[in-house]
């Protein structure tokens, strides 16, 4: 989306623009991030980016909701249940911002699968439940030369970090 199409939404964007110009609202517009994990924080991240007005989200998710997803994440329904995350999640995101374009792979971030995914963005945002797959994450990142932001929420407690792909942050939180 072009500077004069997002004028066009100036409503819709007007708080954004208290923090970043509508110059620097068409740069984000054009910006292509990848959410691995869309649970709890993953399904935050994916909401906040689709009304904040990112152009390009890829959902990755192979997991359904499950009963004991209701109380903490955002995409979790009864209509729901069984359902793909990834999916669910682009649902309601064509539901926040039609102009966002929306890309799932309703699977499991693996070795074989994680260069291909994370490919051609331009961030990807971990909303990720288990180390293993943030190790793979970070791994292909790092060759891709893709930064990672780190997120991890335990009860009451989180952490988030920006792992640049020079940078080897995770395996200190992680020894």
């Amino acid at each position: 989306m072009k500077l004069v199409e997002m004028m066009e939404h100036k409503e819709r964007y007007r708080c954004n623009v208290n923090a970043f110009s509508w110059r620097e609202m068409e740069i984000i517009r054009d910006k292509r991030v990848c959410i691995i994990g869309c649970g709890g924080l993953g399904g935050f991240i994916a909401q906040a980016l689709a009304r904040f007005g990112v152009g390009h989200i890829t959902l990755v998710d192979g997991d359904i909701f499950r009963e004991s997803n209701l109380n903490r994440q955002v995409f979790a329904t009864e209509h729901s249940l069984g359902h793909n995350k990834a999916i669910v999640c682009q649902e309601a995101l064509k539901a926040i911002n039609k102009d966002t374009e929306i890309k799932v792979e309703p699977l499991m971030l693996t070795t074989l699968n994680a260069r291909k995914i994370l490919q051609d963005h331009d961030l990807v945002m971990d909303g990720l439940d288990n180390v293993e797959a943030r190790f793979i994450a970070v791994k292909y990142c790092k060759g891709l030369g893709i930064p990672f932001v780190h997120g991890a929420i335990g009860g009451f407690y989180g952490h988030v970090a920006n792992i640049f792909p020079e940078d080897d942050i995770l395996q200190y939180l992680y020894p």
